[in-house]
């Protein structure tokens, strides 16, 4: 904080907001924290972004383990419970535990959406209609994560749909 002196030998604290780096909780100037994310320079350097081995699920890793960093919390959790995954049915990925064909994320899907429909870009039939699934009220109304472009009938699956995103946030930045 700096310290202006006034006349007459009064000082006025010009403050600048003190917060929280969300990883360290160490108190820092609201300006040096990144937007995203509420972190300090010194965590932001510390954490790198890593991608699952079986669900390809991103997450963070701290940078001084990043050789043990290769799973996800919950891939983790059930590989011990569970042992070696199986690739899915629907999507490929190694994220089929116990005796299951299907991985959670595609079993959560087929709840909530329906049966699986095909990629427009892989093919395969892992995609789900978001914008027709079970229980929607109205199929008019836009979905916050819809899997289908605004106006189009290009239904993606979940990799797809996570490459898309990742492409779309390099060209905007």
């Amino acid at each position: 904080m700096l310290a202006l002196s006034m006349g007459g030998g009064e000082k006025k604290q010009a403050s600048s907001s003190m917060l929280a780096c969300t990883k360290c909780l160490k108190k820092v100037p609201q300006e040096s924290l990144s937007e995203d994310k509420q972190t300090c320079p010194d965590c932001r350097h510390t954490y790198i972004n890593v991608k699952c081995l079986y669900c390809c699920a991103e997450f963070e890793c701290d940078n001084n383990d990043s050789q043990k960093c290769s799973l996800c919390k919950n891939c983790t959790h059930n590989e011990k419970h569970f042992g070696k995954p199986k690739a899915c049915e629907w999507c490929s990925l190694l994220a089929a535990f116990k005796k299951s064909p299907l991985c959670q994320r595609c079993k959560h899907y087929q709840k909530k959406y329906g049966d699986p429909v095909p990629c427009y870009n892989c093919k395969k039939d892992c995609a789900f209609d978001r914008n027709a699934g079970v229980g929607r009220t109205d199929p008019n109304k836009d979905d916050l994560h819809s899997s289908t472009s605004k106006g189009s009938s290009k239904v993606l699956c979940w990799v797809c749909m996570q490459t898309v995103k990742k492409s779309k946030l390099k060209s905007d930045a």
